[in-house]
């Protein structure tokens, strides 16, 4: 279940009756959060849900919940307020952008003079029940504007309410403090999926896989990939481990057909890659330089595909090299001698490219024979 918003309004309404009338309960505010069955840690713990995969989190059902004004909404006590809140008490989840630092007590709403809402990192309220669940496929995340949150982590806390229908967490009268149950925040990071793009260089017998997303992608972590899930049996890992953006090599592959294995990151979230490894002498350049060009880009600003880049994996003179971008009429656009800087869809002064075809080349050099090799293509700008 996907965590759903719900707009209800967060305000404190602070009720002035007549002095001695309808007073908290012995003076005292008997809100009580209670607790929660999870799997998941309160702060300062980093909850990393893999994508795909859900949490929840269930009250105990032992919390408590702010007494009701007697009479406040009736016409013949002498209590009565016109705009009293309906009573309709309970517990919501609230998201935070950050870590909450308003009102987190009754005392410091007191002494700041601040309500919840006035908290600069309060989102919204994802549930009106007491249980929090949901689902990870980045639509919480992606249903705010870009730069909402920092790493795509979400902040949850309980908190007590006098009046869900209303949104009214606390309803009292002067000079007794609000009354209200803060829980304690829970840390959640919505881990994007892991992707992957790979080549094969039918000269030394190996593939190259180039992966990006989950846990690497936030934490700059590694991904692994698991010992003994390689198929074909004869395979082996050449370099098992890779950052995001980085490369794990396997090799002694021999024959064409499809090869798998599986990759975990810290987080324990975990991907099975399968590819196919194809004795084509057209996926290798003189010299055993191995190379893949994507076809496609889209520079639009989110976090996936932001640049246009060759993988270029072994047998080229890094010193000798240089990527050129064409527009449509052949004029050069954009130009680099550097291997691990691409292209971000904008002219060199800094003009953003228009959506379209381009031509790239290539200039590099190998390092076994000193040989010269250019080689060009096109890709597709989309933002």
């Amino acid at each position: 279940m996907t965590a759903q918003k719900y707009f209800i309004t967060i305000s404190l309404i602070v009720f002035t009756s007549i002095a001695g009338k309808a007073q908290i309960v012995n003076g005292t505010c008997n809100a009580l959060i209670g607790t929660f069955t999870t799997t998941l840690l309160p702060m300062p713990a980093l909850n990393k849900i893999c994508f795909n995969d859900a949490f929840s989190i269930n009250s105990d059902q032992n919390f408590s919940v702010p007494d009701e004004i007697i009479g406040a909404s009736n016409p013949t006590s002498p209590n009565y307020d016109p705009n009293a809140p309906i009573y309709d008490p309970g517990v919501v989840w609230l998201a935070y952008s950050c870590i909450p630092s308003v009102a987190l007590t009754p005392i410091q709403a007191y002494t700041s003079g601040l309500t919840i809402s006035d908290d600069p990192c309060l989102l919204t309220v994802v549930t009106a029940t007491e249980d929090l669940n949901d689902f990870n496929d980045l639509s919480f995340i992606n249903s705010f504007p870009e730069g909402t949150f920092t790493d795509n982590i979400v902040y949850y806390v309980p908190l007590t309410m006098y009046s869900i229908q209303t949104g009214t967490y606390s309803y009292c009268t002067l000079p007794a403090l609000e009354c209200y149950d803060f829980g304690d925040p829970i840390a959640v990071q919505y881990l994007p999926q892991i992707s992957s793009t790979y080549t094969s260089n039918c000269t030394s017998g190996t593939a190259t896989i180039s992966l990006t997303g989950s846990s690497p992608l936030l934490n700059g972590d590694d991904f692994s990939g698991t010992a003994g899930s390689i198929t074909p049996p004869s395979a082996i890992f050449i370099n098992s481990t890779a950052p995001n953006n980085g490369n794990i090599v396997i090799g002694n592959l021999s024959a064409s057909g499809p090869f798998s294995f599986n990759i975990t990151d810290i987080s324990g979230c975990s991907y099975n890659f399968l590819g196919n490894y194809d004795v084509d002498e057209s996926d290798c350049i003189t010299g055993e330089v191995l190379y893949w060009v994507p076809n496609t880009f889209t520079p639009d600003g989110d976090q996936f595909n932001q640049f246009f880049r060759p993988v270029l994996y072994s047998g080229y003179d890094p010193y000798e090299y240089d990527l050129l971008i064409f527009n449509r009429w052949g004029q050069l656009i954009w130009e680099s001698d550097n291997s691990s800087i691409g292209w971000d869809g904008y002219y060199n002064d800094g003009r953003k490219c228009p959506d379209g075809v381009y031509t790239w080349k290539i200039n590099l050099k190998t390092i076994n024979n000193d040989k010269k090799i250019q080689v060009k293509g096109h890709v597709t700008l989309v933002r």
